[in-house]
């Protein structure tokens, strides 16, 4: 293998095992980077980072890959999550298992993602998610 097919294989690796965060912000941008995806900055009222998702603004911590399950056999009480897929610039369902390694692209339901992940109010997350909450 050449440097750059090791070095993509290493930051997959690294994004999708949820290390991003904790390597810091350097990891954070070759994450960014590797899903063509470019830093902006947010208005004065808040501190988080945003990034252009195919021309939408979207939170950083959305901008890694969902959870990664090792077993299908569902968590006591909740067996779906939900993560922000730039593919469809929407968010999405996945089936949680007992062995799954979440990210900070994981959340509880459809509205706190698209709230989280998109900056929407509660009302506008609702409409988009549908009868999904």
């Amino acid at each position: 293998m050449n440097f750059q097919a090791n070095f993509v294989l290493v930051l997959g690796l690294i994004c999708g095992l949820g290390f991003a965060e904790q390597e810091g912000r350097i990891s954070q941008e070759k994450c960014r980077h590797m899903q063509n995806v470019t830093e902006v900055a947010l208005p004065t009222d808040t501190d988080a980072t945003q990034s252009t998702v195919n021309g939408l603004q979207v939170n950083t911590i959305c901008c890694v890959p969902e959870a990664q399950c090792t077993s299908r056999k569902p968590l006591q009480g909740k067996s779906v999550g939900w993560f922000y897929d730039t593919k469809q610039q929407a968010c999405s369902m996945y089936r949680l298992g007992e062995s799954c390694n979440l990210t900070t692209n994981h959340f509880l339901s459809c509205v706190q993602c698209e709230e989280t992940c998109l900056g929407l109010e509660a009302e506008k997350a609702q409409e988009r998610c549908g009868h999904y909450d």
